[in-house]
């Protein structure tokens, strides 16, 4: 696959032709003609079996690159702030909480339990039929056909594909086909991907893609923080935190931030501060899911 982003890692924040954008963000087009899912994933090496699944993959083949992610109106004025960046920068006492949590930082160092994160496999099997409803609302309600392209790829991955990596993922901690699809959903998980489709389904495209990015982009930024460390021993948590922060997830990342850019271009400011607000409850829900995963969760009766 050709790179259409310039991928950057790091710390904190990075500048772009004056700008201020996150670590670990790339810049990208928003036209990117996507890969049909046929040979999109890497066999498997026998010493490392199955990767966890991941999201966003190799779907997005080529692009124009685009010289900076930051519109500016003129040589004399300061640079206009991308739309999700001010998401960011509205979101980030969260996504620090994120990186300060006892879940994160334990897969981080490699010293999580098993047992905890035997929870987020579980979960996390739930939640990805779930998301994918949402892309298969993404599909109807795009406005080019690029987008709707892009969406479908991802629609057809993640029940084609992903579905049986996250299955084979789950089987090197002991975790059965058939445990996976009898779990049933915790209250957080069922509480996050309820809103999630709900938005998808009543809102408009703005809406879903503010509602969905903080999955993604919260998981490259987590991703791509952990990479910075030494990896931890377990060779399990160690490929959760590649595939993470991969260039090919960051890719699909930044592809799903331009859109929502793209759209949102001619928003008023009440739909921005709307966009903004689904934005944070989505980043409240990732808090939480880290949440339930680390405590364990159970309804009531």
């Amino acid at each position: 696959m050709v790179p259409v982003a310039i991928l950057t890692g790091g710390a904190g924040m990075q500048s772009v032709n004056g700008g201020r954008r996150p670590a670990g963000e790339s810049v990208a087009t928003d036209r990117m003609v996507p890969n049909p899912p046929h040979g999109l994933l890497h066999a498997p090496s026998p010493e490392r079996d199955v990767r966890p699944r991941v999201r966003f993959r190799r779907i997005a083949e080529s692009a124009e690159s685009a010289e900076s992610g930051i519109e500016t109106r003129s040589p004399t004025r300061r640079p206009v702030m991308r739309f999700t960046e001010e998401l960011f920068d509205a979101a980030s006492d969260l996504w620090s909480a994120q990186l300060e949590h006892p879940f994160v930082r334990g897969l981080g160092d490699g010293t999580l339990a098993e047992e905890r994160f035997r929870r987020w496999v579980l979960q996390d099997y739930g939640y990805l039929r779930e998301f994918a409803r949402v892309f298969a609302w993404a599909v109807a309600k795009a406005d080019r056909l690029e987008s709707m392209s892009w969406y479908a790829s991802v629609l057809d991955l993640t029940l084609n594909t992903e579905m049986a990596l996250h299955r084979s993922y789950a089987a090197r901690f002991g975790l059965t086909s058939e445990a996976l699809e009898r779990e049933p959903m915790w209250p957080t998980t069922r509480a996050y991907t309820d809103f999630l489709v709900r938005t998808a389904a009543d809102g408009d495209m703005m809406d879903l893609l503010a509602a969905l990015l903080p999955c993604s982009w919260g998981y490259l930024h987590i991703g791509k923080e952990l990479a910075r460390l030494p990896p931890p021993e377990d060779p399990r948590y160690a490929d959760w935190i590649s595939m993470y922060s991969s260039d090919e997830f960051a890719e699909a990342t930044a592809w799903l931030r331009s859109e929502l850019d793209r759209l949102a271009t001619h928003a008023g400011p009440e739909k921005r501060e709307r966009l903004k607000e689904i934005f944070l409850l989505s980043t409240r829900y990732e808090w939480q899911f880290w949440e339930m995963c680390w405590k364990g969760e159970a309804w009531g009766m």
